[in-house]
């Protein structure tokens, strides 16, 4: 059974008991009391146990008890940083849904003999963590430069600090702001790919389900109830002998 199947199974699990004693609760309070004196969810009687189910299944779903909590989306940054920019990534425990290598890359166009030199640093805790040196320099023809690092973190929430000095023809050329692009991510295994399309399947069909589950709720028992009319009472009526009745003078 697969981790998407297995959390699926258990939040169905968890609302359906929760749902399944609001319908006893309905039903019982339904039976307990005067059909003129029902509530709502007394002439609706799995109204109650559907609401309960969805919010129940909601509820499950914030609670990061299911397995499929494991995954927190995709870990990745992508963005232009010049020398004194802050960026900051997470880095989650690598389980049977993140790999335990983050990858660094980063990438500039550069003319002719033009070089600039990156110093990455990773802080956590307030603490440096990580220092990574990354060259990039064009020799001979314009061109982008790209170069890839492999690293391996504790998970965090890292603050990354970009710094860079630029050469023109080997000599430093600090008047204007360099900008490189630079990418983060650690990726997800491969075979925890499958598990991510079925879980988004599965929930897709529990969303439908839900509503057509609140939609019976409204439908089911909700004939408009009909009481007995008491019959007008009449007074009697005296007949003396001679002309019509007279009303309102029974014995």
């Amino acid at each position: 059974m697969g981790v998407a199947i297995e959390s699926f199974m258990l939040a169905v699990e968890i609302a359906g008991s929760v749902a399944t004693l609001a319908l006893i609760w309905s039903l019982f309070t339904r039976l307990r009391t005067q059909p003129r004196k029902r509530g709502v969810f007394q002439r609706l009687p799995l109204l109650l146990p559907a609401v309960v189910f969805v919010i129940s299944i909601i509820i499950v779903g914030q609670l990061g008890i299911l397995p499929m909590s494991q995954y927190k989306g995709t870990s990745y940054l992508s963005t232009s940083a010049t020398s004194g920019d802050i960026l900051r990534f997470n880095v989650y425990e690598p389980d049977i849904v993140y790999s335990e290598n983050v990858e660094l890359t980063l990438s500039m166009y550069l003319l002719p003999d033009e070089s600039i030199s990156n110093i990455i640093e990773f802080y956590l805790l307030d603490g440096l963590v990580e220092t990574v040196y990354v060259n990039l320099t064009s020799l001979s023809v314009e061109e982008t430069i790209t170069e890839e690092r492999t690293l391996i973190l504790a998970p965090g929430s890292y603050v990354v600090h970009v710094n860079n000095t630029f050469y023109d023809h080997g000599i430093l050329d600090d008047t204007a702001l360099h900008w490189i692009e630079i990418r983060l991510s650690q990726p997800v295994k491969s075979s925890f790919t499958p598990e991510i399309v079925t879980w988004s399947s599965l929930q897709f069909g529990l969303n439908i389900g839900c509503f057509f589950f609140i939609l019976g709720g409204f439908c089911i028992g909700g004939s408009k109830p009909r009481y007995t009319s008491e019959e007008p009472h009449e007074e009697p009526q005296t007949d003396f002998g001679e002309g019509g009745p007279e009303y309102g003078k029974g014995c």
